[in-house]
C-alpha cells in the first residue's frame, strides 16, 4: 500500500461500510467515505475525513466508473474498498485499468462469478472437506414437491447468486426463511417462477474490443441449462427436448431498445445515454 492518501470506502449506506470506516480510523488511517447519497451511514462516522457522493451503480454504472476513475486520477487515495456487489462488480469489469492508479479490494470479474455461484461454492468446500449445511436445490417449481418433505425446519432459502445484474437493471433476490413446509411451499414457487430459463455457466474468455468505446467481450460456456416444462415442445423426445418457440417470450435488445417479440416492453437507459454517439462519433 502507497503510502499517504487516504482510503476510499465504497457502498458507505450500507452497516458493513460502517464498520470498516471505524476499523480502518482506530487504527490512525485517514478514511473517505463514498456513497450514492449524501446522508449515507458510514459517513456519519467521526473516523469519516471527508464524504464523497457518486452516481448510483444500479442506474448508470458507466457513469459510476466514470466518476471513480475520475477520482483516483486526483492521487488522493491509497486504496479503493468497495463493499458489496453494487459496487464490486462494476469495478471487476474494468479492474486492470482502475488497478493503475492505486489497489483496488476486489478480485476480477470472473474470480467473483466463480464464488458468488453459491452452489459452486458449496460443491468445492465438500470436495476439500470443509463442511457445509445440507443444500437442495430448486430449478423448477416441479422440483418444490420432491425436497419440501425431506428438509428439516426451519429452513434459510438463498438464491443461487447474491446479486445479478439484468437489462432491467440490478437484482438483488432476497433472502427468505421458511418456518415450516407449508410456509416454503407458500413463498417458493413465486421466486421459482421469476426465471422460467435459467443457463450456468463458466468464463472460458475475456477479450476488449472497440475503439471509440471500452468495451470487453465474454466468451461463456454453458454446463448446465434447466427449462421451465410448460415452454417445451408437446411430445418431444425427453432425451432431447426442444423449446417451443411459440411458448418462449424473449427480450430482444434491438439497436439499445428492449423489444419483445413486437413492441416495445421495456423503456432502455442505454438508448437514452451517449453510448450510440460515442460510438459513431455522431450526436
Amino acid at each position: 500500500m502507497a503510502a499517504g492518501g487516504s482510503v476510499l470506502v465504497l457502498d458507505g449506506d450500507k452497516l458493513h461500510a460502517l464498520d470498516i470506516v471505524r476499523s480502518l480510523g482506530q487504527c490512525g488511517l485517514t478514511v473517505s467515505v463514498g456513497a450514492p447519497a449524501r446522508d449515507a451511514i458510514a459517513g456519519a462516522s467521526r473516523f469519516a475525513a471527508a464524504r464523497l457522493v457518486y452516481p448510483h451503480p444500479a442506474r448508470d454504472r458507466d457513469r459510476f466508473i466514470e466518476w471513480l476513475e475520475q477520482e483516483l486520477r486526483t492521487g488522493a487515495f491509497r486504496l479503493v474498498m468497495p463493499v458489496t456487489d453494487l459496487t464490486g462488480i462494476p469495478i471487476s469489469r474494468e479492474l486492470s485499468r482502475l488497478q493503475a492508479y492505486c489497489p483496488i479490494a476486489t478480485e476480477r470479474f470472473e474470480t467473483i462469478q466463480l464464488v458468488s455461484d453459491k452452489r459452486r461454492t458449496l460443491a468445492l468446500a465438500a470436495r476439500v472437506g470443509v463442511p457445509v449445511p445440507a443444500t437442495m436445490a430448486v430449478h423448477r417449481e416441479d422440483e418444490i414437491d420432491g425436497c419440501a418433505a425431506l428438509l428439516t425446519y426451519p429452513v434459510v432459502c438463498k438464491p443461487m447468486a447474491s446479486s445479478v445484474w439484468t437489462p432491467a437493471g440490478y437484482l438483488s433476490p432476497s433472502v427468505f426463511y421458511a418456518l415450516d413446509e407449508q410456509a416454503l411451499r407458500r413463498s417458493l414457487p413465486p421466486r421459482v417462477r421469476e426465471c422460467p430459463i435459467q443457463m450456468d455457466g463458466t468464463v472460458h474468455d475475456a477479450r476488449p474490443f472497440g475503439k471509440n468505446v471500452s468495451a470487453n467481450a465474454f466468451e461463456v460456456h454453458i454446463v448446465r441449462l434447466h427449462v421451465d416444462e410448460s415452454l417445451l415442445i408437446e411430445g418431444s423426445d425427453p432425451a432431447r427436448p426442444h423449446i417451443d418457440p411459440t411458448r418462449w417470450r424473449p427480450l430482444i435488445m434491438n439497436f439499445c431498445r428492449f423489444f419483445g417479440l413486437a413492441d416495445e416492453v421495456h423503456p432502455s437507459r442505454l438508448a437514452n445515454s451517449n453510448f450510440i454517439p460515442a460510438l459513431t462519433g455522431r450526436n
